[in-house]
């Protein structure tokens, strides 16, 4: 294998494209060369180092794992996000299992990992078309560019893919076969099913107390429920400070006779320290989330939690709304639709919203720290406005088409709403939208609960959302 290996830069990215002599038996030498590199790369100050597989055919585990244990040791020493890049879809596959507890990520191309790093040429509220099989990491990876203000289009299947490739040009950038769970550290936080999971990533250390807002934890609490799921099984080592926090959040817990489970605790990356600490607490220790499933005493504690129901919105909901208004306002203004603004509310029953005539009726149900059902009800002007601004041209969209995008954009405006939440620290879970061409299709004309109906109107066109606290 020849000695030279030099890197590419671009995007602010040091790309090293690996020969396709690499083997298993030449493996040291080019990592060795690699090292002599790290010191130079930090006086660059590049925002990531990649490895691109472009070249290679194939590596066995071993040499894999070796790879990503020094592009972890370049994540921690030259202070750079760290990738492999141009993999085959066979590739692809080899990777994630040695790379999901590093820092290390996926990224199929150049491209996509500027995009993700934030070195792209492509702008904020540019549209990007997402399509990924693991559901979790699709979320995962549109939550985070929704965060930096992408307008991200989701797609679920290897159909729905290829149909929308066929309108390549109005995307200016397509993003598959890429994984990046690890990358930041952060504590996300999740819920489903009666359970909060707190699932933290990356190197924290006593940054730690700044993910997780004790007001938020002490409401959850306050709300009834009993049970919380905390994963440290992507923590690359357990601090001491991460294991006081989770101590004292015990502790919250306690006094409210709820309890913490901890799952997915590698005790060969953990501080002796940190370890005696959290034996000395009252935090239940489950070798993974199945474990905790199974437990019955779980499933006793999480259907205790039933979900408060008032006459009215409560002053939670009433607040969720004020934010959801300006979601809705600014993701409009961002597309280019100027002057779009709210009109008003007033309170219907739910019996009452067939008068505002929709031509699609868009749900879509929430939980966590908020509990209710949202309907977003559109007349035809503005289900043309959105089509036009907002996806692509009313000419992509025929038949029960119609309803699939105007489940991505209120999909899109759920997903920047929870990523706005997010960064309170706060926790809301969106159901799928799905929408309808006849009210009585999703709301039953029986329900006498009343609803807070706001008023927009953007481009001449009125359209409607409407809020329930649960049923």
């Amino acid at each position: 294998m020849s000695s030279t290996l030099k890197p590419q830069l671009s995007y602010e990215i040091a790309t090293y494209t690996l020969p396709s002599t690499l083997h298993e038996r030449n493996l040291d030498g080019l990592l060795t060369r690699l090292d002599h590199h790290m010191m130079i790369l930090r006086s660059m100050q590049v925002r990531g180092v990649a490895l691109s597989f472009r070249e290679v055919p194939e590596l066995n585990e071993k040499g894999i794992k070796a790879i990503v244990e020094h592009l972890s040791t370049f994540h921690t020493k030259v202070r750079a996000y760290v990738s492999l890049i141009e993999y085959s879809s066979a590739q692809y596959m080899q990777f994630i299992p040695h790379i999901e507890n590093s820092p290390v990520a996926l990224f199929k191309t150049i491209d996509i990992m500027a995009l993700a790093i934030g070195t792209s040429k492509v702008r904020p509220y540019s549209p990007v078309l997402l399509y990924m099989k693991n559901p979790k990491e699709r979320q995962s990876f549109a939550s985070y560019l929704i965060n930096k203000n992408f307008f991200v289009i989701q797609v679920t299947g290897a159909g729905a893919f290829k149909k929308r490739l066929e309108k390549r040009d109005y995307f200016d950038a397509i993003v598959t076969e890429s994984y990046m769970s690890n990358v930041h550290d952060e504590v996300n936080i999740t819920y489903k099913e009666g359970i909060y999971y707190y699932t933290f990533k990356g190197s924290l250390t006593e940054t730690v107390k700044q993910y997780i807002d004790l007001t938020h934890y002490a409401h959850r609490l306050k709300m009834g429920h009993k049970f919380f799921v905390f994963d440290v099984g992507r923590v690359f080592h357990l601090s001491i400070h991460v294991a006081q926090l989770i101590a004292t959040l015990d502790e919250y817990a306690t006094k409210a006779k709820a309890h913490i489970g901890l799952i997915n605790l590698d005790k060969n990356r953990i501080d002796s320290n940190a370890l005696t600490r959290l034996n000395n607490s009252h935090i239940w220790l489950y070798e993974d989330l199945a474990h905790v499933l199974e437990d019955p005493d779980v499933e006793e504690l999480r259907n205790s939690y039933r979900p408060r129901t008032t006459e009215g919105l409560s002053k939670e909901l009433l607040g969720l709304m004020g934010s959801l208004e300006k979601t809705l306002l600014a993701t409009l203004g961002a597309y280019g639709i100027q002057n779009s603004q709210k009109m008003g509310a007033k309170t219907y029953g739910l019996d009452e919203l067939e008068r505002l005539k929709p031509l699609i009726i868009t749900h879509i149900s929430f939980e966590a720290d908020y509990e209710g059902h949202l309907y977003f009800l559109f007349a035809q002007k503005s289900v043309e406005m959105i089509l036009h601004h907002v996806l692509g041209g009313i000419d992509n969209f025929e038949g029960e088409d119609f309803l699939d995008a105007m489940n991505e954009f209120v999909n899109t405006v759920a997903g920047k709403l929870k990523t706005t939440l997010s960064d309170q620290q706060m926790c809301i879970e969106f159901s799928l939208p799905n929408s309808y061409a006849l009210l009585t299709d999703t709301i039953d004309p029986s329900r006498t609960q009343k609803a807070v109906v706001t008023t927009f109107e953007a481009k001449e066109s009125t359209f409607y959302c409407a809020m329930t606290h649960p049923f």
